[in-house]
């Protein structure tokens, strides 16, 4: 247990040397600034100048009233400038944490058996497992720094932009930490068998195509048009279930925001539960326990010599 820790340590602070993790962390707070200063301004003005008489198409229909109060008035349809701005600045900030997660998870132990500095770790006394789960801890470690350091960022950018600091965004970003800690552990799992270039590609596929955009895209081409039904439920148990992290994030911000910016996209091919789509929380506990099994056998069965 203790060379685990000592292991997990060393490598948590090894990470922190690193150029990439400095590049990642200013790019995206200079992200969320922009969008939590900026965008948020101007999404107050938008809003402010939306008048409830403004008359719009929708559908191949004129209507009125598609403003708060207007006549006809669905409110499930109205989201406020803080809710607006927070749910697009949380989507790009959980994004950008799997993609972080993704190439600090292939450092790990990639690098070490590329550069048969893995065999060094093995003839000390620490077992291939301690190695594992050292390398793991290490990495989650990081990501949860990564994403901490990002929501004090936030909270304070929130408040000299006049939003003011919002606690439901630090309880989004607390459940959304799950999925670059799932993309991180499929990484570090696909590392021990496959280059790094081949697992990090796979990584950011697999981040990518468990999105809104990728599982659409997905049924899209797969189900509507080539008719690979079966195909395509099989592609939705491998991908890892973001979709239910982030509503599950999501929902802290504004329940069923997440139904409510679907349906506003009009689309009949959203997927849903039916089509093999992971919708319970524990499917997400049952797939994270299917990846660490599989990490930890792949330790012991994998030769580094």
């Amino acid at each position: 247990m203790l060379s685990t820790f000592y292991l997990a340590k060393r490598t948590y602070l090894d990470i922190f040397k690193t150029a990439m993790f400095w590049v990642a962390l200013v790019l995206t707070c200079f992200i969320c600034f922009a969008m939590l200063f900026w965008g948020y301004r101007e999404v107050v003005k938008y809003q402010r100048d939306y008048r409830p008489d403004y008359r719009y198409n929708y559908g191949g229909e004129e209507e009125y009233g598609y403003g708060p109060g207007g006549p006809g008035f669905d409110p499930t349809y109205f989201v406020s400038p803080e809710t607006q701005i927070m749910y697009t600045t949380f989507n790009f900030t959980i994004a950008f944490t799997n993609l972080f997660g993704v190439f600090v998870m292939l450092g790990l132990m990639g690098k070490e058996i590329e550069r048969k500095t893995i065999e060094s770790l093995l003839a000390r006394p620490i077992s291939r497992g301690q190695i594992y789960f050292g390398k793991l801890i290490a990495g989650w470690a990081a990501i949860a720094t990564f994403l901490l350091i990002v929501m004090l960022w936030s909270q304070l950018v929130m408040a000299i932009s006049g939003m003011g600091m919002q606690g439901e965004y630090v309880t989004a970003l607390s459940v959304g930490v799950l999925a670059p800690c799932l993309i991180g552990a499929i990484t570090l799992f696909l590392s021990v068998w496959m280059k790094g270039f081949l697992a990090g590609l796979l990584g950011v596929i697999m981040a990518s195509s468990a999105g809104s955009v990728g599982l659409m895209l997905i049924k899209i081409i797969g189900a509507e048009l080539l008719k690979l039904d079966f195909v395509v439920t099989i592609l939705y148990k491998i991908l890892p279930p973001l979709n239910v992290i982030m509503k599950q994030a999501t929902d802290k911000i504004r329940p069923a925001i997440w139904e409510t910016m679907l349906r506003e996209m009009d689309m009949p091919f959203i997927p849903s539960a039916a089509d093999g789509l992971y919708s319970e929380p524990w499917h997400v506990a049952v797939y994270l326990a299917v990846v660490l099994v599989l990490g930890y056998l792949s330790v012991f069965r994998r030769e580094f010599s």
